[in-house]
């Protein structure tokens, strides 16, 4: 028996007794004595007792009147009664009723008090085991029953996605029952667009939301491969689940607890909403896959018409582009020569038209790859738009990092920013200004470009804060024939931007805030172009 293992407590009004208890057992046990019960009692609440030993005969509280306090505040604590045979009757019935352990006669044997506390200790942690066990069954079954709602959660959430056939409808489905299910403030869903995030579904854009989504962009750009539990704000944590399903990313899942602790996800919590995150994105595949497929078609009927219609067009409007020059090269006729103008200026934009619908039929051509340097390819291409900016009051800032570099065909990433800038140029002139516009310190018509050099990729960012996009129709930008607030134009040009970068292994999409719209392209850096800081 090692003197750790328990603390003993002897109770007893006669001093000589309590000296002689203590100097006997000390080498064996930790032990502590008290002259009374009401002195007992006091000491019990100064640490954890094993075993405690009391006489029966004390004035003012005897020692089954001791104990019996003692198993109703202390039950765990195994109680002796220290007793002569004088009192036998009453200890057998203290026994009986659950107040005593056993009782001791006096004068007590050293051995039956070795061999009793020692089986009085095995007894205590005989209890506490079956206790610790008790609890532990307990919180199993907690956990098990906790487990089983999961998987029937689970059942029926995916038993409702398959039910719904608007991948929309579907997203708004998904973040309204697991931010109810998971208890959270807000729910939203995202798409990853090369390495930027963008807001998606399914509440309105907030300041919130939007600075979050910066928050992520800029502290976690690429790393967002996993579930991950962020501190976006003092009062802010975020749960952010990526919906990934067979090697293909489809966006991510973002749950925001804000302002308070209470609500938020335990570990267990976190591996089932990572559960239904997968769930998730097992439904949105098909309308993936399903969307490929369509897109596929439709492309190769577009691009088939497309090509015939340019073919059978183009001759007779060359011919007609002849007889008008003809016509205005001649004297004597100043309306004459007007009108052959504009009929030459509207055959041009018809040309241009036909022109595109000839690249888009044309699908994935050869790259003429040359080094190009951002800085300045923007500044040449500004330098088509410096008449057209000044006299429509609007302000170009331009942030190039040195080192931003890429490989790719130089006139054909020419016709994106052209035609990214031309629309950015639409959307200022269709909104109405305040009057200082050209000053970009006035809330004017304002463009911003920037070139960033990140990790592995070169971003080219254009933005401006003319007529917003509304949010619902961001996703049918790039579909060919898509036109929003043009009444010119084949709604192919965005189309072409798309595949053009593509072609370049990059990525392009549209991210609307609330005061601004943002096209971000992504190219691959040129190689041994210098690292981003």
């Amino acid at each position: 028996m090692n003197e750790e293992k328990g603390n003993i407590l002897y109770v007893d009004d006669d001093k000589q007794n309590l000296f002689l208890f203590q100097t006997t057992f000390q080498h064996k046990y930790r032990i502590f004595t008290a002259d009374s019960g009401s002195a007992a009692l006091q000491i019990l609440k100064t640490k954890p007792f094993q075993v405690i030993l009391a006489d029966q005969r004390m004035p003012e509280m005897n020692g089954i009147q001791l104990l019996e306090q003692v198993a109703r505040v202390y039950p765990e604590i195994i109680r002796i009664l220290v007793t002569g045979y004088a009192d036998i009757d009453v200890v057998i019935d203290a026994i009986n009723r659950g107040a005593v352990y056993r009782y001791i006669s006096k004068p007590w044997d050293n051995e039956e008090i070795i061999n009793t506390i020692t089986i009085a200790l095995e007894i205590y942690d005989l209890k506490h085991k079956n206790l610790d066990l008790m609890a532990s069954l307990d919180s199993q079954n907690r956990l098990l029953k906790k487990k089983v709602n999961e998987l029937d959660f689970l059942n029926t959430f995916n038993l409702e996605l398959k039910g719904i056939t608007k991948f929309g409808d579907t997203v708004i489905w998904i973040i309204e029952r697991l931010q109810r299910e998971l208890s959270a403030d807000w729910g939203f869903y995202c798409e990853q667009n090369g390495t930027t995030l963008t807001y998606r579904l399914p509440h309105p854009a907030t300041s919130q939301m939007l600075s979050i989504i910066d928050y992520l962009n800029e502290q976690h750009r690429g790393k967002l491969d996993r579930p991950q539990i962020l501190q976006v704000s003092e009062q802010d944590t975020l749960y952010l689940l990526p919906l990934n399903f067979q090697e293909l990313k489809l966006g991510y899942l973002l749950f925001l607890y804000d302002h308070h602790q209470d609500g938020r996800l335990d570990q267990s919590d976190f591996l089932f909403a990572q559960a239904a995150a997968n769930v998730a994105a097992s439904n949105l595949y098909s309308f993936h896959v399903h969307k490929e497929l369509i897109e596929k078609e439709k492309y190769f009927i577009l691009g088939k018409m497309a090509g015939m219609i340019a073919h059978d067009l183009k001759g007779p409007l060359t011919t007609i582009m002849g007889f008008v020059n003809l016509l205005r090269d001649e004297e004597g006729c100043t309306k004459r020569s007007d009108y052959s103008s504009i009929v030459n200026k509207e055959v041009n934009r018809l040309i241009e038209m036909i022109e595109e619908l000839l690249s888009f039929s044309q699908g994935k051509r050869h790259l003429n790859y040359s080094t190009i340097i951002l800085e300045q390819f923007i500044l040449e291409i500004l330098d088509l738009f410096n008449i057209a900016f000044e006299n429509e009051n609007i302000a170009v800032m331009v942030e190039a990092d040195p080192g931003a570099e890429i490989l790719g065909d130089r006139n054909k990433l020419k016709k994106v920013l052209i035609n990214l800038l031309n629309n950015a140029r639409e959307a200022l002139v269709n909104k109405v200004m305040s009057n200082n516009c050209g000053d970009p310190n006035n809330g004017g018509r304002k463009i911003w470009i920037q070139a960033r050099s990140l990790d592995h990729t070169i971003q080219i960012n254009i933005a401006n804060n003319g007529v917003s996009i509304p949010l619902d129709i961001t996703p049918q930008l790039f579909d060919p024939f898509f036109t929003y607030q043009k009444e010119k134009g084949t709604g192919l040009g965005l189309t072409i931007c798309k595949r053009i970068v593509e072609e370049h292994q990059g990525t392009i999409h549209v991210c609307v805030g609330l005061d601004r719209t943002k096209f971000i392209i992504d190219l691959p850096r040129a190689p041994n172009s210098d690292q981003a800081n």
